[in-house]
């Protein structure tokens, strides 16, 4: 049986972000890349993890949550960067595809079909307060990073209680929460953007345009407000300072092989 939370996710991340693609359609690729960004990033926050994650031309970058690919596609233009995209939602990974040739796979982040060590970067856009089990989630992302691979994070962390209603299908950390779940991964931050500066005012007006083209082609949707609905609350909590947006950069620690007695065992790499 699904849930209410469920429910929220599918009409935001499904529903919602195949209006949105729909809406794109219309706009010139850099602004329809802005538009696909919607709510997950802002390009100084995109190229500070860039540089940290050393995306380069043709270097790869696994995308984990990664919607309909507004900040692969960032990636893909601005860095020369190959990305694939893994979402939960199949409408979100072929949009992805569609609107901006990136390659996908219908994945949640606790369950990726990739390889161990197989990746040199990966990050996951405002991904981690959306899942239940943020430790599970933490360690499938580590698993497939190579040892010295890196993280990247966007993520809303809680600075206090959140009164009701809190947005549904949300589960923030404290900063103290994430530090400790990461090190449990296997990962330790080296560096965190904190606080990210404001979203500048050319990608606010894209979302803005994106939102008059949406509520003019779904006038009566149900799914459209309760999008909207979340979103301002959302907001709210942002305004209130309860909630405080932060980018970090983490690494797989590395490890080395050493001998004890007769068997075989790991330590940290200094």
């Amino acid at each position: 049986m699904s849930t209410a939370a469920d429910d929220e996710g599918v009409v935001e991340f499904d529903v919602v972000a195949g209006w949105v693609d729909e809406v794109l359609a219309d706009l010139p690729r850099e602004r329809a890349v802005i538009g696909a960004c919607r709510g997950s990033a802002h390009p100084e926050a995109l190229a500070w993890l860039a540089d940290r994650l050393g995306l380069g031309p043709g270097s790869l970058l696994l995308d984990v949550g990664g919607g309909i690919g507004g900040p692969a596609a960032w990636a893909t233009d601005h860095r020369g960067a190959r990305v694939v995209v893994a979402d939960p939602m199949p409408r979100a990974v072929r949009a992805a595809s569609r609107r901006f040739g990136i390659g996908g796979l219908t994945a949640s982040s606790a369950a990726l079909p990739v390889p161990t060590a197989a990746v040199a970067a990966v990050w996951a856009l405002g991904v981690l307060s959306t899942v239940d089990d943020q430790p599970a989630a933490l360690a499938e992302l580590a698993r497939v990073l190579e040892p010295g691979g890196r993280l990247g994070l966007l993520e809303y962390l809680r600075a206090g209680p959140i009164a009701e209603p809190a947005p549904a299908g949300n589960h923030f950390l404290t900063p103290e929460g994430l530090e400790a779940a990461l090190a449990a991964a296997g990962l330790a931050t080296v560096d965190r953007l904190d606080p990210l500066p404001p979203t500048p005012a050319a990608w606010a007006e894209v979302a803005d345009e994106v939102a008059v083209r949406l509520a003019a082609r779904h006038p009566t949707a149900d799914e459209l407000d309760r999008a909207d609905r979340a979103e301002h609350r959302f907001a709210d909590l942002l305004a209130a300072r309860t909630l405080r947006p932060v980018a970090l950069v983490a690494e797989r620690r590395r490890t080395k092989t050493t001998l004890a007695g007769d068997g075989a065992g790991t330590e940290d790499a200094p």
